[in-house]
């Protein structure tokens, strides 16, 4: 037995990269350098007689002929044939192949074909054409050319358009039409018969007639030649020109039962347009359909200008006008999906259906179904604060951001970050991640919130107006009693956390190491001290500011002895204001630019 070493080595190289149990096989090709192997990417040509391989199991290999020879068939060593493909065959290497020899039968077409027909092609840039059997390619002129063929295989020659989107116009065979199959044309070839491709379209009127059943008319809504609408299609019929394109539009109030054209049944159900690629000739068209029936909804907004309601889901686009504060929308039974979305710079208050609360912003309606929205514009009329004490020790992923997927939390930084919010924001969302280990609690005015299942760093909070958020990553929190020693008979603004009022000067405070507390005067001047450790007053502002350190703080108020009379000013002045990320700005409201801004622990609107 002949081995072919130089196969065998290079078969070797390339498949021992597979870690497998390797299966010696053999193939024997009946003709010289007639066959290939591809196997990787990697072909190699298989000399006359036997190959042998040593390859691991399961790989694919192809073998193809080598022009002109295309394989012919392939038996294994007990004579059992294996499955050929437009002579090809494809193999896989299994373990009951072990000592195996697979002959390989080669047919040399250039004499096999001894069969010939007369080809005309007008166009043979538009033209593919294969011979069944090799599925061989033929190479057109333009004109008339004579063809050879196997008369035992290539039976059958294969023509379809080059490009699917330009068919054919006519084929035909010994001057007979040929008929189409999905664009292709199988034409049966015997020796001497005649084959003619037009391939380009001529520019002739064709006629295109619709018909309906009972109840079906008016199944079609529109119809589009070459992409554009025909503004005065009757219904019945349309003169268009040899090669243009022709889509169905469905009138969606139908349902499409039946669909033909010449005679034959294709598949539409209706719901997107149906396009025939290029009509060719006159063509019959029949469309069997009944009209859906109706559902009646009815939409109530308190507000119809900040409303948008949809058929069927917002992305589809169709929008519904609503005439005023009630309307009455009519769907098809079949897609009676409504949806609805807020106007810009408005939201929804609520939602209900039937009298029902309602989350969702769809619904798929039953006749009679009543939707009230009632709406309102958004008005940032809330502020929270978020206090982290390092915002450093989260290195990985931060989140705080609204129930309406507003991100606010991209700009936090370690300390006070104020957050400006409407009703419709709750709940806030709040998640981290970091590669290091933080103590992650969370209070909400010193109330520890639990996350949102054991074991998370991801929380939901519903916040209330001047509500406080505070965040300890680095150290646990440290309880703090603050006591106030105010003198008699005198008054002062105080707040704490930049938002929230002092309540009593009387009752001691409870709150946490790090929060943040201003004292201001009214009409008189004042002195303060932190556990008898005098306060600077912030510029000659009247404003005294501190943090709370100390498990028990002390906090002494008294009159500023050492001032004059003309040193008081009046209510209103010297206070010491705030932008809603936490950082002064000015002394006083006064010069400042409109806005909103945090003065004496309240929320306050300049207007210019």
């Amino acid at each position: 037995m002949k081995k072919f070493s130089k196969a065998f080595l290079l078969g070797a190289a390339l498949l021992t990269a597979v870690s497998a149990q390797a299966v010696n096989v053999t193939y024997n090709v009946n003709a010289a350098d007639a066959v290939k192997m591809t196997c990787n990417g990697t072909t190699t040509v298989l000399a006359q007689g036997d190959n042998s391989f040593d390859l691991p199991e399961y790989t694919s290999i192809e073998f193809s002929g080598v022009s002109p020879y295309v394989i012919e068939k392939v038996v294994n060593s007990s004579g059992t044939p294996s499955s050929v493909y437009s002579g090809t065959w494809y193999a896989t290497v299994y373990s009951s192949d072990q000592g195996e020899t697979y002959s390989i039968t080669v047919k040399n077409l250039d004499e096999s074909r001894t069969g010939s027909f007369t080809l005309t092609v007008d166009d043979p840039t538009r033209v593919s054409a294969i011979l069944s059997g090799s599925y061989s390619s033929v190479t057109l002129t333009e004109g008339t050319q004579t063809v050879k063929f196997d008369p035992e295989s290539e039976t059958t020659l294969i023509l379809s358009p080059a490009d699917y989107s330009k068919p054919l116009y006519a084929v035909t065979l010994d001057g007979t039409p040929v008929s189409e199959n999905y664009g292709s044309y199988n034409v049966p070839l015997t020796q001497g018969c005649v084959v003619d491709v037009t391939a380009i379209i001529p520019a002739v009127p064709v006629t295109v007639s619709f018909s309906y059943s009972e109840g079906g008319q008016g199944a079609l809504s529109g119809v589009l030649v070459d992409g554009e609408a025909v503004a005065d299609f009757n219904g019945t019929s349309l003169v268009m020109t040899a090669g243009q394109s022709l889509s169905l539009v469905p009138n969606s109030l139908y349902g499409i039962d039946e669909f033909k054209i010449d005679g034959s049944n294709v598949y539409w159900g209706g719901g997107y347009n149906y396009q025939i690629q290029s009509v060719t000739k006159d063509t019959e068209i029949y469309v069997g359909a009944h009209q859906y029936s109706l559902v009646s909804v009815t939409v109530k907004a308190n507000n119809p200008e900040q409303v948008k309601l949809y058929r069927g889901y917002s992305y589809s686009n169709d929008q519904v006008t609503l005439t005023g504060a009630e309307t009455v929308v009519e769907l098809p039974e079949n897609n009676s999906l409504l949806s609805w979305a807020a106007a810009d710079g408005c939201y929804f208050v609520s939602v209900k259906v039937n009298g029902e609360i309602y989350t969702s912003d769809n619904i798929t309606a039953a006749d009679g179904c009543v939707i009230e929205l009632e709406t309102a514009a958004i008005v940032m009329d809330k502020t929270a604060a978020v206090w982290i004490d390092d915002r450093s020790a989260i290195d990985q992923y931060f989140s705080f951001q609204s129930n309406t997927r507003v991100p606010l939390g991209d700009g936090f930084q370690s300390g006070y970050n104020l957050v400006e919010y409407y009703n419709a924001y709750n709940p806030f969302g709040l998640s981290w991640y970091t590669s290091g280990d933080v103590v992650g609690k969370v209070y909400v005015n010193d109330e520890l919130k639990n996350p949102m299942y054991e074991g998370s760093t991801a929380y939901e909070l519903n916040l209330a107006d001047r509500d406080v958020v505070k965040i300890f990553y680095a150290s646990e929190p440290v309880a703090c009693t603050v006591t106030f020693d105010l003198e008699e008979g005198l008054s002062v603004d105080g707040s704490y956390d930049l938002i929230r009022e002092i309540e009593s000067y009387s009752e001691p405070m409870k709150c946490f190491a790090g929060t943040q507390l201003t004292i201001s005067k009214k009409e008189t001047p004042v002195k303060v001290k932190v556990n008898d450790v005098e306060v600077a007053e912030a510029e000659t502002t009247g404003v005294y500011q501190f943090e709370v350190s100390d498990a028990a703080t002390t906090v002494k108020i008294v009159k500023d002895q050492d001032s004059g009379i003309g040193a008081i000013a009046a209510e209103g002045e010297n206070r010491a204001v705030y932008n809603l990320q936490g950082i002064r700005v000015a002394d006083s409201l006064e010069g400042l630019p409109a806005g909103i801004y945090i003065s004496n622990g309240r929320k306050v609107a300049v207007k210019r």
